[in-house]
């Protein structure tokens, strides 16, 4: 290990780092420090600085103390953004071909109370606790619906499952007149994935707010409501 360096601020003659330094015979370049694990708590900061200058080469005659900081400081942060990779988040790397940057501004954009975005928030990042999901963390015998054979996934549960299928039809036909098209043309993974942006502004706005209590009103009530009691939902939720 290469020790500290006399050219450094913190070893100028008469201050107390250039003391230590002395006293542990750490000034020039030595073989690895026997003494850097019993530095004083209150000097820990040297068993750092004698640790970090493992990885940097001593400064030459010739080479200046800034630059020498300069390049002391780039080795150091190049060690730590290697240590720390930036992981996409899991439900990305599960969908890749998705427009995720629009997932993300739609949600963001959306106009609705906290519980109703926090409820969205939680279906497009796939935490919502469905069988399917407790079963793959082991917290669950089994990953089938409660009340059907099929699988229990939340998209299962938004279009597919009893009362969630007629609610995903009515919504989808009121979708359908907002955008002036057959509900056909409304696709089913909008509620979960809502990769798209339409024009005028008023119109996307209004997307995103019947797709956002949709998802609200499914993740929130465990019981089978009834349409009725959807459309009482929407109604008091406007």
């Amino acid at each position: 290990m290469q020790s500290a360096n006399s050219h450094l601020q913190d070893t100028r003659e008469g201050t107390a780092t250039a003391s230590w330094l002395q006293a542990w015979g750490l000034i020039g370049s030595l073989a690895n420090s026997p003494h850097a694990s019993r530095y004083l708590i209150k000097l820990a900061y040297l068993r750092a600085y004698v640790n970090d200058m493992a990885y940097a080469t001593p400064s030459g005659q010739e080479e200046s103390t800034k630059h020498f900081r300069r390049r002391l400081y780039t080795t150091l942060h190049t060690m730590a953004t290697a240590a720390s990779t930036i992981r996409e988040i899991r439900v990305v790397t599960t969908h890749p071909t998705l427009n995720w940057p629009q997932i993300w501004r739609n949600l963001q954009a959306v106009w609705v109370l906290d519980d109703a975005n926090s409820a969205w928030f939680m279906a497009i990042h796939d935490i919502i606790p469905t069988n399917d999901r407790l079963f793959k963390i082991h917290l669950a015998d089994t990953n089938r619906c409660n009340y059907c054979a099929q699988t229990d996934t939340l998209s299962h549960r938004m279009a597919e499952c009893n009362a969630g299928k007629d609610e995903w039809e009515w919504t989808r036909g009121r979708l359908a007149v907002t955008l002036r098209t057959n509900k056909l043309q409304v696709p089913a993974e909008w509620p979960l994935w809502s990769h798209f942006h339409i024009w005028p502004p008023q119109r996307h706005g209004a997307i995103l707010w019947i797709l956002a209590h949709l998802v609200h009103h499914r993740t929130q009530h465990c019981h089978q409501p009834t349409l009725a009691d959807y459309a009482d939902f929407m109604r008091r939720a406007r």
